[in-house]
């Protein structure tokens, strides 16, 4: 099972430490992050929840108070006063969340400190997650892989694997749900059911690899070699552990076209690309279906 890290990493290059979190008329984005690195680094714990205090009354609407409030989580807990007095301050904020990405990036937060102080209450607020209402893909999906590897937590690893495929509607984040969900299984010995998830969520490639293998154990060699074309085809990189040049000349003897194949799959159609949000480095949301009828590059990266 591979390690999962999961982390937030905000961009920003300070000259100086602020010498306060005073608002700034028509602060820029860089500003707002330098304010929030700033009070961030505050070695004394009580010190630094004040500053974050001050940070979040002045950008109320900014995407990064989420950031505050985790960072004041910790903090709390480092200095005087228990870990109950943290977490009833950070509910309070949590109640008044109105956006259901920030509250679940929230809820996962403390799904995090509960994991580190008292696992059986983090398990309890899984649980209480996959029987609510939040549907936030991320939460759930986080959830999902601190429980998989959990001892004794199958049973509310599952709920949160089944909440997350039945909320979740957009294809790929459907398919990857499916996917480490079906890793899940196998990892229990369930091996129809984990093959029918990743059938499911084929024919994304982390899937696809996992359905080749299975064709070809079944002497399906035709299928399998389709599948692993597929796979090469997302997933350059897996030529590396898959040998598909030495299968190919088993399966199609003479054959001379498989470069062929894998670029013809890896040219995609000329439909409509799906409708995306995402929140840019200086904390701006942008929609994909904004850019119509303009050229767009985008350049995307994780923060782990």
């Amino acid at each position: 099972m591979r390690t999962i890290i999961i982390g937030a990493a905000v961009a920003a290059a300070i000259a100086a430490a602020l010498p306060g979190c005073s608002r700034s008329p028509g602060a820029s984005d860089l500003y707002v992050l330098e304010e929030l690195e700033a009070a961030s680094n505050i070695s004394d714990p009580a010190d630094r929840v004040r500053r974050l205090e001050i940070f979040v009354r002045n950008h109320p609407g900014h995407p990064y108070r989420v950031e505050a409030w985790q960072k004041m989580l910790d903090a709390m807990a480092e200095g005087p006063g228990d870990s109950r007095q943290a977490l009833e301050r950070f509910d309070g904020a949590l109640a008044g969340e109105r956006d259901p990405a920030l509250r679940g990036r929230m809820l996962f937060s403390k799904f995090q400190f509960l994991w580190e102080a008292d696992s059986l209450s983090a398990v309890d607020l899984a649980r209480r997650t996959a029987a609510g209402n939040d549907t936030d893909f991320r939460l759930l999906m986080y959830m999902a892989y601190y429980l998989m590897e959990a001892e004794g937590q199958e049973e509310t690893a599952e709920a949160v694997f089944r909440r997350l495929i039945d909320v979740t509607s957009d294809p790929l984040r459907l398919a990857h749900a499916r996917t480490i969900y079906a890793e899940f299984l196998e990892g229990r010995g369930r091996e129809e059911e984990a093959y029918e998830q990743y059938r499911l969520a084929s024919p994304y490639p982390f899937a696809e690899e996992k359905i080749a293998g299975r064709l070809w154990e079944r002497g399906e060699r035709g299928a399998a070699i389709d599948a692993w074309i597929e796979v090469l085809a997302g997933l350059p990189g897996a030529s590396s552990h898959v040998n598909l040049d030495s299968l190919y000349a088993i399966a199609s003897p003479g054959a001379s076209d498989l470069a062929e194949r894998i670029a013809a799959a890896r040219i995609a159609g000329d439909e409509m690309l799906p409708d995306r949000s995402f929140v840019d480095i200086r904390g701006r949301r942008h929609s994909i279906a904004g850019y119509g009828g303009r050229k767009l590059v985008i350049v995307a990266f994780s923060p782990t």
